[in-house]
């Protein structure tokens, strides 16, 4: 093996390192916020409440990822329908069938969320 993948092989994934992360980011955040008030917010939430307030910033770039995804994929679409008509794959045929309903379940789960 060479030094490059022998290097890279020892490290962990990405989805062991997202979670301690994120709960890294929501703690440091907590603490500089309420900390310039003179709160020691610690005393008042649990680990619970940390984790929370670190899922939500993911859970909304997830969702802001998934609709660009899908407003790029219904342009696309359009734009392959009046040129390429003859060359429908199922995919095409799926989003051509269900844009609708998967564009309003997400906008319906982005309204819930707020």
């Amino acid at each position: 093996m060479q030094d490059s993948e022998l290097s890279t092989s020892k490290l962990p994934p990405a989805k062991f390192l997202l979670p301690p992360y994120a709960v890294l980011v929501a703690t440091l955040y907590l603490w500089s916020y309420w900390r310039s008030f003179s709160v020691d917010v610690f005393e008042h939430i649990s680990l619970a409440e940390v984790v929370k307030i670190a899922a939500y910033p993911i859970l909304s770039a997830f969702f802001f990822s998934a609709i660009g995804l899908l407003i790029g994929e219904v342009i696309s679409l359009e734009k392959k329908q009046f040129s390429e008509k003859s060359q429908e794959t199922a995919f095409t045929k799926f989003m051509n069938k269900w844009v609708g309903l998967i564009v309003g379940v997400f906008f319906l789960i982005f309204i819930i969320l707020i």
